[in-house]
């Protein structure tokens, strides 16, 4: 069993885990898309090369605003207007099923019923779908052995993506 109340930061570090394959796909193109332009540049193409080129690297720029800034406002701003989520949450688990109880009520699920799991070194996110999911912060496991259990069952029946 494990308690706790999940922070702002924590809420914005899963946004980040969340988006993290997305982030690195949307950056690979970018610097493929800027790279593409030199090599237009070097071949002679001044004018569709700079046009390629400055397209990579302003896209590059967009995403670093969007990663570093907009998306941690936002997700700030989420935690806030979301009622009750500064109230203890409590997980009890078994080999089969994990139990969640909050001030609002207690619900049991099957680890099977989470698609997949994604976790650092800070937080272990569970999937009920591809974009909804529950934030387990490691911080509020007693000892790593605990936390080696949950991740085993959690990634024992989802699909697991680091």
């Amino acid at each position: 069993m494990i308690t706790g109340v999940v922070s702002e930061q924590d809420f914005v570090e899963a946004q980040r885990i969340h988006r993290h394959r997305t982030a690195v796909w949307i950056n690979a193109v970018l610097i493929a898309i800027a790279l593409a332009g030199v090599v237009l540049l070097a071949a002679g193409t001044k004018k569709w090369g700079l046009i390629v080129a400055m397209g990579g690297i302003g896209g590059l720029i967009g995403e670093a605003i969007q990663a570093r800034l907009y998306i941690p406002a936002q997700a700030r701003k989420h935690y806030r207007q979301f009622k009750g989520i500064d109230a203890p949450i409590t997980y009890r688990w078994s080999a089969d099923t994990i139990c969640v109880e909050t001030n609002r009520g207690a619900g049991e699920r099957s680890w099977s019923d989470f698609q997949r799991v994604r976790e650092s070194n800070q937080l272990i996110l569970l999937y009920t779908t591809d974009a909804l999911f529950e934030v387990v912060p490691k911080r509020w496991f007693r000892d790593e052995k605990q936390a080696a259990e949950f991740s085993t069952l959690a990634n024992g029946t989802a699909r697991a993506v680091a």
